[in-house]
């Protein structure tokens, strides 16, 4: 009887632990989304929002906030092993644009990077 309860356990642990590591809370496409607001006043993107497809999370719709202009745009994450990209496109004034970033999601925090630049975005609670 005592065999059959450590097996039971172990097995319901081991379950938990792989149903863990499949949700895909950790990666950075699920990461990502939401809204973020961003500290410094002279970044090229005052507010974004990140709304993933729903057929490719990879993917989506970006809403953007530049100078005081609300803009939809599009994105594309692509994971490295050490570094992920995020690509966003989006049209300004009838001029198509795509800017391009590494990134990190730490918490609450998003940092973009560009060369040398980089930054510090806030989520936003919803």
């Amino acid at each position: 009887m005592k065999k059959m309860i450590a097996v039971s356990c172990a097995l319901s642990l081991l379950m938990l632990t792989l149903a863990a590591c499949g949700n895909g809370a950790n990666r950075p496409e699920q990461r990502i989304a939401g809204r973020w607001k961003s500290d410094a006043s002279a970044t090229e993107f005052q507010a974004m929002e990140f709304v993933p497809d729903s057929d490719n999370p990879q993917r989506g719709q970006v809403n953007l906030q530049v100078l005081s202009n609300e803009i939809k745009g599009e994105y594309e994450i692509t994971p490295g092993d050490e570094q992920n990209r995020l690509t966003i496109t989006y049209t300004l004034m009838m001029f198509p644009t795509t800017r391009e970033f590494t990134f990190t999601v730490e918490e609450d925090t998003l940092v973009l990077r560009k060369g040398r630049t980089r930054i510090i975005y806030q989520r936003v609670a919803e």
